[in-house]
């Protein structure tokens, strides 16, 4: 057996249900990352895959009218529920599209922003577009899962695998920025708390729907035998030393 075998894996409705269909430091990651690109209220702002629509939602709340984009339909749906329930619908606008082809004229938007993003996709491609559609000046922001070290490949193999996720080190994310032409770039760095992560979850979810998710998930003989599995409880501690996240920002001159 391998751990990348399909029938030995991390589920991904564990991964969910924990925390993770949230953004890698919940919404304080989140507002650092707005600060790093410096989206002001006024500003035509571009959000790149939606996922849940949280980061819609809090720039909404912060005076900003995103545009917002995905390629799921069904994730959409999702966003647009949850604006709804926030009362911040009116401010957004949603768009179904390709993030690798984006459906916008070049230097359209003053800033644009993309969470838990870039991994599941071909990063480079989307982050040339991401500069193509910005104007002269204009930030670009991303929060990402970043290795804090050489990864075992091991561990890299699982994530292709039940995520469909290639992080990066934090000088492969920002050669990938640089390369797409964006100047004056940072970034920070941070480890994953996976007890933080899950209480961001019940706090933004609900502690009654969260905690039932989980429990359903944990009831579950297929996720049961996961945990078990002693080469799966390895690779979950790999991660936890392995793979933080990292929050990224450049301008384009």
């Amino acid at each position: 057996m391998t751990i990348a075998d399909p029938d030995h894996t991390l589920p991904g409705e564990l991964w969910t249900a924990a925390g993770f269909d949230e953004h890698p430091g919940g919404g304080k990651a989140t507002e650092r990352l707005q600060k790093m690109a410096g989206v002001a209220p006024g500003q035509r702002v571009l959000d790149m895959g939606c996922g849940a629509g949280r980061t819609a939602d809090m720039l909404a709340k912060s005076g900003v009218s995103p545009i917002v984009v995905d390629l799921d339909a069904g994730v959409l749906i999702k966003a647009r529920a949850l604006a709804t329930r926030s009362g911040t619908s009116e401010k957004l606008s949603f768009i179904q599209a390709d993030l690798h082809h984006l459906p916008f004229k070049e230097g359209t938007f003053d800033a644009a922003l993309a969470e838990s993003v870039l991994a599941y996709c071909d990063a480079a491609h989307v982050v040339r577009e991401s500069y193509r559609v910005l104007k002269p000046g204009g930030a670009f922001g991303f929060n990402e899962l970043t290795y804090l070290h050489a990864p075992d490949p091991a561990l890299k193999a699982v994530l292709r695998h039940t995520l469909k996720a290639s992080p990066h080190l934090e000088r492969e994310w920002k050669l990938i920025f640089r390369s797409a032409g964006f100047a004056e770039v940072v970034s920070t760095i941070s480890k994953i708390s996976l007890r933080a992560q899950f209480l961001s979850r019940l706090k933004t979810g609900g502690m009654l729907a969260g905690a039932g998710r989980l429990a359903g998930c944990l009831a579950r003989p297929e996720i049961a035998r996961s945990l078990l599995n002693p080469g799966i409880r390895g690779i979950v501690m790999k991660f936890r030393s392995s793979v933080g996240y990292g929050l990224y920002a450049g301008r384009k001159p």
